[in-house]
């Protein structure tokens, strides 16, 4: 039986609570955003975010298939993760500095950062998420790097997480 160290466990804990940090700012605050200092429409906001939902649902199965299909000398998930976490520091700075364009224009530009910010959440969670299984074949040290990650994950309370799903 392999031994996965504390510091490995407690990194990988970290991982995600950085991912989950960024994405705890657009469920807290991103409709009150949108809404009351961008000025758009409840209804308008509402659309987005049902529109992002469905096709991070998509993405997620597209992802799932990249990461098994990658093969790189880093391995399969670690590239995503390297590759995309400038993209989605990039997309949650866009999102959080809406210009100031007519309502037509704030519409396209909420939509198309709100968009690509939960495509990018993707293609770094999921890989992330499959991270633990690449890391040993253990069944035991897997569960114990996952209670590290969603201890740590948790740092974002629970109920609201589970709110902006």
């Amino acid at each position: 039986m392999e031994n996965i160290r504390l510091t490995e466990k407690i990194s990988y804990g970290f991982g995600d609570l950085a991912s989950n940090l960024g994405y705890a700012v657009i469920c807290w605050y991103m409709t009150y955003y949108y809404t009351n200092i961008v000025k758009l429409d409840t209804a308008i906001v509402g659309v987005v975010m049902l529109t992002a939902m469905l096709a991070d649902s998509i993405m997620d199965v597209v992802m799932g298939i990249a990461v098994d299909r990658t093969k790189t000398r880093f391995g399969k998930a670690r590239p995503w993760i390297l590759w995309m976490f400038a993209p989605f520091s990039v997309m949650l700075a866009m999102m959080l500095s809406v210009p100031e364009w007519n309502n037509a224009g704030k519409t396209i530009y909420v939509f198309a950062t709100y968009l690509l910010f939960n495509l990018c959440y993707s293609a770094i969670n999921i890989p992330y998420g499959i991270l633990n299984t690449l890391l040993t074949r253990d069944q035991y040290q897997r569960s114990v790097i996952n209670i590290f990650r969603m201890f740590m994950a948790y740092g974002v309370p629970a109920r609201q997480r589970a709110r902006c799903r």
